[in-house]
């Protein structure tokens, strides 16, 4: 499988990990890393395989808060993060390079 970044972006840093966030819900492709967690994640062209990990629901308010303060300003991603405000709404998966 395959993820690209589109904009806004998916991907946030915090605590020296990298984290694919679905800010829009459960959606198609946070369902298929659940199933496959192995993919190619490309980012400006940069290609790069990696494995994914989803994070338990109890670690998400502080991935959506870095994600929410990265992004937050975008309209699109402020008005689904207020249309969803749970962390426990959306998949967020660690990053972790394949070897």
């Amino acid at each position: 499988m395959a993820v690209r970044e589109r904009a806004p972006e998916r991907t946030v840093a915090h605590e020296g990990e990298r984290y694919l966030v679905s800010y829009r819900g459960l959606s198609d492709w946070a369902l298929n890393l659940r199933a496959a967690p192995d993919c190619r994640l490309t980012v400006r062209g940069r290609a790069e395989e990696i494995t994914t990990e989803e994070v338990p629901e109890s670690e998400r308010p502080a991935l959506m808060a870095a994600y929410r303060k990265k992004y937050g300003g975008m309209p699109t991603v402020s008005d689904v993060l207020t249309a969803l405000p749970d962390p426990a709404d959306h998949p967020v998966f660690r990053i972790r390079a394949r070897d």
